[in-house]
């Protein structure tokens, strides 16, 4: 049985880009209506993908951000600009978050470091008064 949970989860993190659900599927998800995401696509918020016959499909990682619209826009209150808004102020706090803990990161290796050594006169050995080390 674990086995089977373990295999189960893999399959999930392999298919959150792909595309599962129909606007329809999507929409029933989130509790939106199909015309929302479609204004969602038509803001720039989210791209679907699409089949030959120009069906829309969305993936798992596209319904987990109109879930996000949803809260944005019922929760909050915000309009489709707002949550188009606020949408990319949440992504570059993100960004800057994960610059933060590279340079923190970086600080600390800094600060394990062993001293440089200012080459020069004795360098790393001391010189006693006869000249051995």
């Amino acid at each position: 049985m674990t086995t089977r949970r373990r295999r189960t989860n893999a399959t999930n993190r392999a298919t959150e880009g792909e595309p599962l659900f129909t606007i329809s599927v999507a929409a029933r998800l989130v509790s939106l209506t199909p015309q929302t995401i479609r204004a969602c696509e038509a803001a720039g918020i989210l791209t679907p993908f699409r089949s030959d016959g120009r069906q829309r499909f969305y993936s798992q990682q596209q319904v987990e951000l109109l879930q996000r619209v949803k809260t944005l826009m019922v929760d909050m209150g915000l309009n489709m600009a707002g949550v188009e808004v606020a949408l990319r102020l949440m992504e570059r706090v993100t960004e800057l978050e994960r610059e933060i803990d590279q340079i923190r990161e970086s600080a600390a290796l800094t600060q394990h470091a062993p001293p440089h050594e200012e080459p020069g006169i004795l360098g790393s050995a001391q010189i006693t008064r006869r000249g051995s080390i």
